[in-house]
């Protein structure tokens, strides 16, 4: 007979194996699966960032307002990321890793203040229609260049590069703290932080989404034991476990879907005859009622923070468990090849999106799902092509003092 507690019980046993066995420093080899996670992530971004919807697309991404976004998704992986690939180094080579970590946080400064200062430009250039479709900073002029430069304000398609760059440079004192054994140090300090300044101005987004970014690097830093602690499950209760967490995540995504998507666009049609427009109405209202509170995404409000939890545990076991699978398909080598060119990847998409705006405004027919879906799609395909041709970019620097890393860039 089934039983939830038989399911949870072993759970938090071999959770609890893994906090206090000894770390497993073994040779780290890459995880393809968080490669095509980071893959599926800016596919949505990207998608959501077309100025074009609603779009089948929309069914899946959202438009950027379900319960969680791809935004936390791409957070979390790459704080793994940081966690899987430097925990181990902290403790042998701490120099040359912080100064490795900083590199790519300074990399990530210098990527957002540039951006931020290009689309900036590009707005006023196109004054008064401003092509990018984003409101420019209220204020003056040295509030806004101070705000840029301290990473408190981002503009165009540099929205979370701020945020990276703070975390990255932050990264090394948690994994000092994660390899003197002080994760019971780590994991109350972040909760604290999210917990009485995610809401405050002075310290937003930075106190809500560093949650995010650190859970990420404890989960990274201890993936190879938590990888073995599994290990010793009996396949029944993971069985039963990732039935438990795919119905949820099921559940849970089709709600946010219908409550976020399909709602509003019924609305938006005139004459419903199936669907009681009042009941829509108000259904609506309900879900703008809860949402502040419990989905908000700049400060990652719980209900966000819980459901993002579900659907990622999902689908990185899904994932890891199909890997193989997966990238012996055409689509999936695509997605992995994104998720391993990440940034270029993201940076590059905002010219994309900009030249989407150039040449095909949204104001064309926005209504038209499938003219949307095609627009995106093609979108989608150029980024890849840059991507697949960016020895054009390295071309350009590569007269300089050396050519960027692609693993760093």
């Amino acid at each position: 007979m089934f039983s939830l507690n038989g399911v949870v019980a072993p759970l938090f046993t071999s959770l609890h194996r893994m906090l206090t066995s000894s770390f497993i420093s073994e040779k780290r080899r890459r995880i393809i699966a968080l490669d095509i996670l980071r893959g599926l992530f800016l596919v949505v971004l990207i998608a959501d960032h077309i100025p074009w919807s609603p779009s089948l697309y929309s069914l899946v991404t959202g438009q950027g307002l379900l319960f969680a976004s791809a935004a936390e998704g791409f957070f979390v992986v790459s704080g793994i990321l940081v966690g899987y690939i430097y925990g181990h180094k902290i403790m042998g080579s701490r120099k040359k890793t912080i100064q490795h970590i900083w590199k790519r946080a300074l990399l990530l400064y210098v990527i957002s203040v540039i951006g931020t200062l290009t689309y900036t430009l590009i707005a006023l250039w196109s004054s008064p229609n401003n092509i990018v479709g984003l409101p420019l900073w209220p204020s003056d002029l040295q509030s806004y260049l101070l705000n840029t430069f301290t990473l408190r304000y981002s503009y165009g398609w540099t929205d979370f590069l701020n945020r990276y760059a703070v975390f990255m440079f932050a990264a090394p004192a948690v994994l000092w703290l994660l390899s003197k054994q002080k994760a019971w140090l780590v994991l109350p300090a972040s909760i604290t932080i999210w917990l009485f300044l995610r809401d405050v101005a002075l310290f937003m987004p930075f106190s809500g989404w560093q949650i995010i970014f650190v859970l990420g690097i404890v989960i990274g830093y201890y993936l190879p034991n938590i990888e073995h602690a599994t290990k010793t499950i009996p396949h029944t209760i993971k069985r039963s476990g990732l039935f438990i967490l795919t119905s949820l995540s099921a559940i849970t995504f089709v709600v946010s879907v219908v409550s976020a998507v399909i709602i509003p666009y019924l609305l938006t049609l005139p004459g419903i005859t199936l669907f009681d427009p009042v009941v829509l109405g108000q259904l609506e209202a309900l879900r703008n009622s809860v949402w502040d509170s419990w989905f908000s995404k700049s400060s990652v409000a719980p209900g966000r923070l819980i459901v993002g939890g579900l659907w990622f545990s999902t689908l990185y076991i899904l994932v890891r468990k199909y890997e193989q699978n997966i990238i012996d398909q055409t689509i999936g080598k695509k997605v992995e090849y994104l998720g391993k060119h990440s940034l270029y990847v993201y940076v590059s998409h905002g010219v994309v999106v900009m030249a989407t705006y150039f040449l095909l405004p949204p104001s064309i027919n926005p209504g038209n799902i499938l003219l949307s879906t095609i627009v995106i799609t093609t979108a989608l395909f150029c980024v890849y092509m840059l991507a697949k041709h960016r020895n054009l970019f390295d071309s350009l620097i590569s007269n300089s003092r050396g050519r960027i890393n692609r693993e760093k860039f």
